[in-house]
């Protein structure tokens, strides 16, 4: 099967090549998670260690690996920290996490990192035991209890036949409906409780993972840095609260009116009465993790903070949805790290540190969490400077190091990785449209929070928006490539700012500069192709997009951008076929949907291209382009009035939207439309 190409490799690295370099494996996810639902790694590489050379792995999940942009993640920062602070001494920091993966996931990572002359190991991992693969509330396979049996099945999935028998077997169990990754909202109908039995065989597998991952480690003579695992707990209401089991219909009748009760006294600030109310309603039921949320609230209003964070921890372990690290299993981690401390594993305790233990609402405005879990640059920056100093006692090289320069600042370590504004507003707008979507629309004063958190998105954008915006970010960028010439990531953002300034071919020079520094990235190809694709060199284009997808199957980006450059060149079969790719592997993606209706009704598909342009306006944010599509659409097919409505959508949208008041105009007038052609 191997020499018949079946099969994907198993290793999180694959190699090494002809110079001897190992590339991250994209398909490695497929081990762990459904077809459908694959996560892929951060695409990187490691060949031989230069001499003089200090290689650091970072292992964990989405919050280590530094969403919503890896380039400003704590392995990042303390890349940073230590280059400035230990001149002469090289050092490589590899982000080896991935989104959605637990510890059963990152010990098999961990095994091959340990390959790979490693010299420290940081493990921040917790927040996905229960959703993560094999956990109880996971929508990836069924649930497997004992850990054996688990590390057999990944052992099976490993060799060609395993996934051979995987193949056949899983249409048989498939669930229906689970056709794409749809983030948090896809566990929606899997809550575990706090006294659900099978969170002990959790924090067993945990800990006996994490003493195997410091193991792996330290046999390929790396030392160990286990973080506990910091969480938003004072402005993150749980996501669903249970009910204790066996509660009587009486004394539910009876609780609930205790407990608005409390809810009207707390709308109206009466912070002691309400916190009475509730008291009363936890002597009939303590375990319903919102009433523990909303005590929080009062005490932190009347200044009681320690007993106010009690209650928001109580919050955070009762929610039935659990994607926060809970107390058993940062206390696990303490243990562990404890246990093997004289073995070179040491503890960083990141959530003794954010939010400061003082005040558990102290990140109310959004300073080191964007929502639950992922932490923002400032929050990055104290995870970065709690693990540098844990790594300097770790790694002999830098103890006996004489005399290290100064730690950079959080403002310094923002100008080496070129934040800009133009960063803080896309970052900021991405997780909330990540908050735009249940779980989160489930939470207590979910509407107050977005809107709160839309207000600063507005500023941001404000800033990001002056005409001098580019040209600072430029500077930012380009003052600190002069500082680090051999970092690609710096040499592919300007490439990128040049594709927004409209400077295609420099965009493009920039681009092909980092690819061939770092040729195992899909996105460099794609945004290489964008900008050939932009000067009118589509075959050099095609060629990168195809590249990206050869790379990276699902990549739904070059699917997209191949599609509009083949409708450029009037393959419309071959167009829709890239569309339709990119919808199988992502669902929500509006500019697919935009484009393929675009390209049917530019077609005279008219009917079957509705349906697409109706996916499209739906999308949020809403988009005007689409209404205008839309209405072309409908025009073109006859239904002048829905038309008219849509094109009044767009306007809404977009009052300065010129075409879109002319269609409305024509119709009122009584003049034909054309339907809408293929989109660029």
């Amino acid at each position: 099967m191997r020499l018949a190409g079946y099969g994907f490799p198993a290793g999180f690295y694959i190699g090494p090549d002809s110079n001897g370099t190992y590339q991250t494996n994209l398909q490695y996810g497929r081990r762990f998670f459904p077809p459908e639902l694959v996560r892929t790694p951060i695409p990187c590489f490691v060949s031989k260690k230069p001499a003089g050379t200090l290689r650091l792995f970072i292992l964990g999940g989405s919050a280590a690996q530094g969403i919503p942009n890896p380039e400003f993640s704590f392995g990042r920062i303390l890349e940073a920290l230590l280059r400035h602070r230990y001149p002469g001494i090289g050092f490589e920091v590899i982000n080896a996490a991935m989104t959605a993966i637990n510890s059963h996931v990152v010990l098999e990572i961990a095994a091959d990192c340990a390959s790979q002359e490693p010299d420290l190991f940081v493990v921040y991992m917790g927040n996905n035991e229960v959703v993560g693969p094999y956990g109880p509330g996971t929508v990836f396979q069924k649930w497997v209890p004992d850990l054996r049996l688990i590390r057999a099945n990944l052992l099976l999935k490993s060799m060609r036949t395993g996934q051979l028998l995987e193949n056949a077997i899983r249409p048989l169990i498939s669930e229906k409906g689970r056709t794409a990754w749809r983030g948090m909202e896809m566990f929606l109908g899997n809550p575990v409780g706090a006294d659900d039995p099978r969170l002990v065989a959790v924090y067993r597998n945990y800990k006996q993972n994490l003493k195997d991952i410091c193991s792996a480690g330290r046999q390929a003579g790396a030392a160990v840095i286990l973080s506990t695992v910091a969480v938003n707990i004072g402005d993150c209401p749980p996501f669903q609260s249970l009910h204790r089991s066996a509660m009587r219909d009486d004394e539910l009748r009876k609780w609930e009116t205790i407990y608005q009760a409390g809810v009207e006294l707390e709308a109206k600030e009466v912070w002691s009465e309400a916190l009475k109310k509730y008291k009363a309603a936890v002597r009939l039921d303590g375990r319903f993790a919102e009433l523990q949320f909303r005590m929080g609230r009062c005490l932190a209003a009347a200044g009681r903070h320690r007993e106010a964070r009690e209650c928001f921890v109580a919050a955070r372990d009762l929610d039935a949805l659990r994607f926060r690290a809970d107390t058993i299993i940062n206390k696990t981690i303490r243990e562990v790290a404890a246990s093997l401390e004289s073995n070179g594993v040491r503890l960083a305790d990141a959530e003794r540190l954010l939010p400061p233990q003082e005040d558990a609402r102290a990140d109310a405005d959004g300073e080191l969490f964007f929502e639950h879990v992922h932490l923002s640059f400032n929050g990055n920056y104290l995870l970065a400077r709690h693990v540098l100093a844990r790594a300097e006692a770790a790694l002999p090289q830098l103890a006996a190091f004489r005399s290290p320069g100064p730690v950079l600042s959080r403002e310094q370590c923002a100008e080496a990785l070129a934040l800009t504004d133009l960063d803080n507003y896309e970052m900021a707008e991405q997780m909330a449209q990540f908050m735009s979507r249940p779980p989160f629309l489930n939470q207590l004063d979910h509407a107050a929070r977005l809107a709160s958190a839309r207000e600063r998105i507005e500023q941001l954008k404000e800033i990001a928006s002056e005409p001098s915006a580019l040209r600072k970010a430029r500077g930012i960028t380009e003052r600190a490539l002069e500082k680090a010439p051999d970092d690609w990531i710096l040499r592919r953002k300007l490439g990128k700012l040049a594709l927004w300034e409209g400077r295609f071919d420099t965009a493009a020079d920039h681009l092909r500069t980092a690819l061939r520094k770092h040729p195992w990235e899909p996105m460099l190809h794609v945004d290489l192709g964008y900008a050939e694709q932009m000067v009118g060199r589509n075959t050099e284009a095609i060629n990168h997009y195809r590249e990206a997808i050869k790379m990276d199957p699902g990549c739904v980006r070059a699917y997209t951008n191949l599609g509009a450059v083949l409708a450029g060149l009037g393959r419309m079969e071959e167009a829709i076929d890239c569309f339709r790719k990119a919808l199988e592997i992502d669902p929500n993606d509006g500019s697919a949907y935009l484009n393929l209706g675009g390209i049917l009704a530019g077609s005279g598909r008219i009917e079957e291209a509705v349906p697409y342009l109706r996916k499209a306006a739906a999308m949020t944010p809403p988009n005007a382009m689409a209404y205008y599509s839309l209405g072309k659409a409908l025009a073109a097919g006859g239904r002048s009035n829905e038309a008219a409505d849509n094109f009044r959508r767009a306007l809404e949208i977009r009052p300065d939207f010129a075409d879109a008041r002319r269609e409305l105009q024509s119709l009122k007038s009584g003049l034909r439309t054309d339907p809408p052609m293929p989109l660029p």
